[in-house]
């Protein structure tokens, strides 16, 4: 690459840096929202700066023993077990030549990290494989290396063991068919791209303690090691300027990207799937549970009825002694279905106050995971961290959050109020004077009437039309009192229901508040939202301009 455009290139790099740099500055101050710009310090590219070549490949490829023959250093432990165990350079030929794990070895995860910090400082990268060629799963990574990270045109690919057996010409059909295939909407580099260079590091190694001349040349020769260093060498006398600029644009587009996703994050809080299924969570709380106080209401409100149906269709000229014994069953009936309703609302609330414990633990526990990566909105258009908000729905919070909620649940519809909040008939007091009704009514009706109001009426209605059916018209009156029974017991029935109703909106209420407040303090308001999508094109800009120069750093080869 000729002076002239080194010089090109070196500006409009310094002056993406620049532009870059005070974009985010901008950024910082519009939003509040901190990050690093340690990335965006180096203005220019040293073309004179030592080359930084990393060895990767799969394990026990040997990348080991190809550094080992390349810089003599006995140090260097090769083997088939795993030798390297972190990011190893070396100084080889005004160069620094790096090895790493193996990769995808799925015993140290570990490696597969420090292989990626290697390969995010590399200028370029020698892939190693073995006379094997390509494993699906070495393949995937070697196709997200060269497309997803773009560093296929700064990439060289070495087989590796070479004396194991395999002729070159059909490995590099096997190469052809592997690479060949499609990746994405990449388009695809051709295999010259990657210099195939087959060597067999160990058998030059082995020449080292060979006494035999003529064995010493068959290992050297074996081993390839002259072609591989001139390719080696090629390689990084045509690529390595191309390597050092490329591996500062990319890695300002990776900061760029790491910044982005975080706004992202924090815009798009809502789309988390995880912090959506907690709140999904409460929210078919509050339908379920709703649902079933519903019929728990709706139920009471059936019974009553049919109660009300069953006394109306036994009042007749009966035995005083029967006709208190079915009143006396009714009203027990009636106490029976109103203990039932406040058992069952108790249950409910016990499972919505379980449900609300839950939701604030999961919550609590998610916003933990998100805390390195989310930041939230709140009232005062301030951001505050994920910790912040950990502390909003603290343990103590949400043991509030409960205690708050239950005294509000259970201080709404109790049997008391079913019992109080309805008419006592009125009638004229004659039971001692009604021979067929007698003392013993007049007590059962003052035990009625503290218990369910209406069953007192229903008694004197009773004694009422026992004392004058001789008189007139015992049928028509018969069946009037029987209608009457009949819409007594069905408005108290609609009134327990009406309050039910109430009961159910008080409830559905409590809910509602800690839905809202939940969603709007983790998911902030539109204003912001649509600050962080001006940032977001910002960013993507900025992105497209890295591209652009790579883009025009790739015709210049």
């Amino acid at each position: 690459m000729e002076n002239l455009k080194i010089v090109e290139l070196n500006k409009k790099y310094q002056q993406l840096v620049i532009q870059c740099r005070d974009a985010l500055h901008d950024i910082q101050e519009e939003t509040d929202f901190s990050f690093d710009t340690s990335a965006f310090d180096d203005v220019v590219v040293d073309p004179d700066s030592m080359l930084n070549i990393v060895f990767v490949g799969q394990y026990s490829a040997g990348k080991s023993s190809i550094i080992k023959m390349l810089t003599q250093d006995e140090g260097i432990e090769v083997g088939a077990a795993i030798t390297t165990q972190s990011y190893t350079p070396y100084e080889w030929n005004n160069m620094y030549i790096v090895d790493t794990p193996g990769i995808q070895t799925g015993i140290r995860e570990d490696h597969d990290a420090i292989t990626a910090e290697a390969i995010q400082k590399a200028d370029l990268i020698v892939f190693v494989i073995t006379n094997e060629v390509f494993n699906p799963t070495i393949l995937r990574y070697f196709n997200k290396l060269a497309y997803d990270m773009g560093k296929g045109r700064q990439m060289i690919l070495v087989i590796n063991k070479m004396a194991r057996g395999g002729e070159p010409e059909v490995l590099l059909e096997d190469l052809q068919r592997a690479l060949s295939q499609t990746y994405g909407q990449y388009s695809l580099l051709s295999l010259d791209n990657f210099r195939p260079c087959f060597i067999d590091a160990q058998s030059y190694l082995d020449v080292q303690s060979e006494a035999d001349i003529e064995l010493q040349q068959e290992l050297l020769q074996l081993s390839h090691y002259n072609d591989f260093v001139h390719t080696l060498n090629d390689f990084a006398d045509e690529k390595g300027l191309y390597g050092k600029f490329a591996r500062q644009i990319q890695r300002i587009e990776d900061a760029l990207t790491i910044i982005g996703d975080r706004i992202k994050d924090t815009n798009n809080l809502s789309q988390s799937q995880e912090l959506n299924d907690i709140l999904f969570s409460i929210k078919e709380c509050r339908r379920v549970q709703i649902q079933k106080l519903k019929r728990v209401y709706l139920g009471a409100k059936q019974e009553i009825r049919h109660e009300g149906n069953q006394l109306a269709s036994f009042i007749d000229t009966s035995s005083r002694e029967a006709m208190e014994s079915c009143i006396s069953n009714t009203q027990n009936q009636i106490n029976d279905i109103l203990d039932k309703v406040e058992e069952d609302k108790k249950e409910i609330i016990a499972d919505i106050a379980k449900e609300i414990q839950n939701f604030g633990v999961e919550l609590n526990n998610q916003l933990s995971i998100l805390m390195d990566t989310s930041l939230v909105l709140q009232d005062n258009a301030d951001l505050i961290s994920t910790e912040g908000l950990q502390q909003h729905f603290s343990q103590e919070f949400i043991n509030g959050m409960v205690g708050n909620t239950l005294n509000v649940l259970n201080q709404s519809c109790t049997k008391d109020v079913l019992i109080q909040g309805f008419k006592v008939f009125k009638y004229n007091s004659f039971w001692d004077s009604l021979p067929i009704i007698g003392q013993g009514t007049a007590k059962a009706t003052a035990a009625a009437g503290k218990a369910i109001p209406i069953i007192g009426g229903i008694i004197q209605m009773g004694g009422l039309i026992a004392g004058k059916i001789a008189e007139d018209n015992r049928l028509t009156k018969l069946a009037q009192l029987r209608a009457d029974i009949r819409k007594k017991y069905d408005d108290y029935a609609d009134e327990i229901y009406e309050q039910g109703i109430q009961d159910m909106e008080n409830i559905a209420g409590e809910l509602d508040k800690i839905i809202n407040r939940t969603e709007h303090d983790l998911f902030g308001n539109q204003q912001q939202s649509d600050l962080y999508k001006q940032v977001q094109q910002k960013i993507q800009i900025l992105k497209q301009q890295c591209q652009l120069l790579l883009n025009e750093l790739d015709s210049a080869q």
